[in-house]
């Protein structure tokens, strides 16, 4: 009997230990790796945009397509890929302002995505889109002014990998 409620006691001790993570905390390891993976795809992009770098930039394209700005219709990732190279459209709007100014207004002072970023230090504040699992943002803000968006990257999860969705600004 003695070894009975020994051997039951030392069970009821150990058995805490014996089962894996709870549901509870694997989520919220799931939901940190998660976020550290769009951190990581998002820092990419942002040496990719400083360094030129069109054939990272292309490949990070969502297939699905790409929007850029808040209110354009979507693009192709072909078109999206074939506009870096060529450097034209959203060459100018992401890597090149000096474009830009060329096919604008002469009078607005235009700069690309790059000229920004390279102007100050940025921070990137990652959030997953709630409703939309698959679905995670990157805002670059200001380092200085942290309140400041600069710009969002939206980033997609496609069959594991962050891909871009889209590119807002204003």
């Amino acid at each position: 009997m003695r070894l009975t409620c020994l051997l039951l006691v030392v069970g009821f001790w150990i058995l805490p230990w014996s089962f894996p993570i709870s549901a509870q905390e694997h989520s919220k390891n799931d939901r940190k790796a998660i976020l550290n993976e769009v951190q990581s795809a998002a820092k990419k992009a942002l040496d990719a945009m400083r360094n030129k770098d069109v054939g990272f930039l292309s490949a990070l394209a969502d297939r699905a397509g790409v929007y850029i700005g808040t209110d354009a219709p979507k693009i192709s990732a072909s078109r999206f890929a074939r506009e870096l190279l060529e450097k034209r459209g959203i060459y100018c709007v992401i890597l090149d302002s000096s474009c830009l100014k060329d096919n604008g207004d002469k009078s607005k002072t235009m700069y690309s995505l790059r000229e920004i970023l390279v102007q100050q230090p940025v921070t990137i504040d990652i959030a997953r889109v709630e409703g939309s699992p698959g679905v995670a943002t990157a805002v670059v803000k200001k380092e200085r002014s942290p309140n400041e968006a600069l710009f969002t990257l939206v980033f997609r999860d496609v069959e594991g990998n962050w891909k871009l969705q889209q590119i807002e600004y204003e």
